[in-house]
């Protein structure tokens, strides 16, 4: 569908763009160390892969149930310096020093004492990740009020996020062992991520006040927010769905030691990877100023199904055909997951349109409720299927002759049929870019409701 957009002047300055990108960057460094190599670090030092992943499941679950809570403490606070600022500053402790801990674990420890600190450390650690997510992804609400400057810089968050993961996943595999193993690694990589993230908690600038609520933001009133927001629902059910069995990326450095035979090669993996989604990334603020962001989500989908399918069959034996169709599918694929943080704005108005509450924090821990749950998810439904196709334990221990067959088996089959079935939900999903620009308007008391109502047309 087009449109057309007025050029308006950007609200944020552009040290502020340039820091929220950069704090994204560090972020999702130490977001991608936990989500995707703490599988492995785990297994590596002894401990089985179904205990691992119910730590995975229990605590991110745990965690991401309390995003909505920290959401609702979010939306009510008044503190002097901002809404948004005084949490991020908060993480910019937390987050290392926790990260750091978990990969300190000590090999040599009795089985029950390494669970337990493994346990305890990746449980501080996602509370510590909890009290920067929600604000890091509200506080654009307050940079800017135009609807598109806040896809801008969502975008830029995305991009930088990418490539913070990319660092990750590239430096990694390839130094390792040789600058002496997990620990010496990652505590590297957190320090270069909490340079990166500081300069935004002292750069950014709240200047867009909250719209104001029609009535009292009570636990009552939170709650008819989100279950009356049945735009929110079906999106986040869809997507944690798609990107909840998406367990390819948790088996990657399996997929790298058993099918591919070479561990480095994960960094080529990750590359060929996370490069289509930054270009995504930079195409999609483009694209979605002519095309409405659902038709581009829904082609993303449909061809990730395809070009999915196509891998699998084609295998990996022939590994510069295996390359190349990687990096296709991740095109289609980095757009899904672009686009997992670029309608929650969405959301934010269509509920305070529907409701008369002003509670974007809620629809912003939504957000990351969704997007733990589907870590979670995805790392337990990815050590559970290690488990069940006959891993060993222990780095350098040998495995089945049917483990590499089987591991490629589940790591396509799986998220494949997930999407398939996400995209049906999808197709219930009638918002679109062109409703949610009256329904800000609408919130901002530019115009009345009977004239919404007119410009909006449809019933939704």
């Amino acid at each position: 569908m087009a449109k057309t957009e007025k050029s308006v002047p950007m609200q944020s300055t552009a040290a502020e763009r340039v820091s929220y990108g950069l704090y994204f960057l560090g972020q999702n460094i130490f977001f991608m160390l936990l989500t995707y190599f703490m599988l492995p670090f785990c297994t590596d030092i002894g401990i089985p892969a179904t205990v691992v992943g119910t730590i995975l499941l229990a605590v991110r679950i745990f965690d991401a149930a309390n995003d909505p809570v920290f959401g609702s403490i979010v939306d009510r606070s008044h503190l002097k310096s901002g809404k948004f600022i005084p949490w991020l500053r908060l993480s910019l402790i937390g987050i290392p020093v926790f990260t750091v801990l978990l990969f300190a674990t000590p090999a040599m420890l009795p089985q029950a004492m390494k669970i337990a600190w493994a346990a305890a450390a990746y449980t501080l650690w996602s509370m510590s990740y909890t009290v920067c997510d929600v604000p890091v992804f509200g506080i654009i609400t307050a940079l800017t009020s135009e609807s598109h400057e806040r896809t801008t810089l969502i975008s830029i968050g995305r991009v930088c996020a990418m490539l913070g993961g990319l660092l990750a996943m590239v430096t990694l595999p390839i130094v390792r062992q040789a600058i002496g193993g997990w620990f010496p690694t990652t505590a590297a990589l957190s320090v270069i991520a909490f340079i990166t993230m500081a300069p935004l908690c002292f750069i950014a600038k709240e200047r867009v006040p909250p719209p104001p609520s029609q009535g009292e933001i009570t636990a009552k009133a939170l709650f008819t927010f989100v279950f009356k927001n049945k735009y929110l629902l079906i999106f986040y059910g869809a997507m944690i769905l798609a990107q909840g069995c998406n367990i390819a990326n948790s088996l990657g450095m399996y997929i790298a030691r058993y099918n591919l035979q070479a561990e480095p090669l994960m960094a080529l993996l990750s590359l060929l990877s996370f490069i289509p989604g930054v270009l995504m990334g930079a195409l999609i603020p483009v694209i979605t100023k002519r095309i409405d962001k659902y038709a581009v989500l829904m082609v993303c989908i449909v061809g990730t199904i395809a070009l999915n399918t196509i891998a699998y069959f084609v295998g990996y034996s022939n590994l510069t055909l295996f390359m190349a169709l990687l990096f296709i599918k991740n095109i289609t694929f980095g757009g899904i997951q672009m686009f997992l943080f670029m309608f929650t704005p969405d959301f934010a108005e269509y509920g305070m349109y529907k409701t008369g509450t002003s509670a974007f924090g809620v629809s912003f821990s939504i957000q990351t409720f969704s997007v733990k749950f589907m870590g979670a998810v995805s790392g337990a439904l990815a050590a559970a299927g290690l488990s069940l196709i006959g891993f060993v334990e222990g780095e350098g221990a040998a495995q089945g002759a049917e483990f590499a067959g089987s591991l490629w088996t589940l790591s396509f089959v799986v998220p494949t049929a997930a999407l398939v079935l996400a995209a049906f939900v999808f197709l219930t999903y009638r918002l679109r870019d062109k409703h949610v620009a009256v329904m800000a308007r609408c919130n901002r008391g530019e115009i009345n409701r009977e004239e919404a109502e007119r410009l909006i047309g449809a019933k939704l």
